[in-house]
């Protein structure tokens, strides 16, 4: 069976905790109900591709970005390069509120999502922006329908 290609859109502790999991059980059930579903094991799930605003994991491998604060989820496994390097994605409302204080937006100019998703040939975008972020979200899920 073939690898599902994932992109992640904010690399944030959710994002840290997926990565993780996804490296951890790619070895071992402990720790999950359903091991394998409709065929599909978690170390058939491929990173391809990461996007955030943040200048502390923006050009980093993803490895490094998911620690990379303001990130506090524990760390349980240790990640190997991965040779995903964070995009610079376009600072929507995931950055307002309570995050504008927290976030350092990178100054580099965002890349065009539906075009980096193609290029990918990303079989899944897994969202996960900040609460709140509704433009964003909803961008990310336009450029994932027109990214097909």
């Amino acid at each position: 069976m073939s690898k599902i290609k994932v992109v992640v859109a904010g690399v944030g502790n959710c994002c840290s905790a997926l990565v993780q999991s996804i490296h951890y059980h790619a070895e071992t059930t402990k720790g999950l109900m359903n091991y394998d579903l409709g065929g599909f094991k978690p170390g058939d799930i491929q990173i391809v591709g990461g996007i955030d605003v943040d200048s502390r994991k923006v050009g980093r491998d993803l490895s490094e970005a998911i620690f990379a604060e303001p990130n506090v989820a524990p760390k349980f496994c240790n990640v190997p390069s991965t040779g995903v390097v964070v995009a610079k994605g376009p600072v929507l409302d995931g950055a307002d509120g309570v995050l504008k204080d927290v976030i350092k937006v990178d100054d580099a100019p965002p890349v065009d999502v539906p075009s980096y998703l193609e290029g990918l040939d990303a079989d899944i975008l897994v969202c996960l922006l900040p609460t709140g972020a509704q433009r964003a979200v909803e961008f990310y899920a336009d450029a994932a329908l027109k990214a097909g």
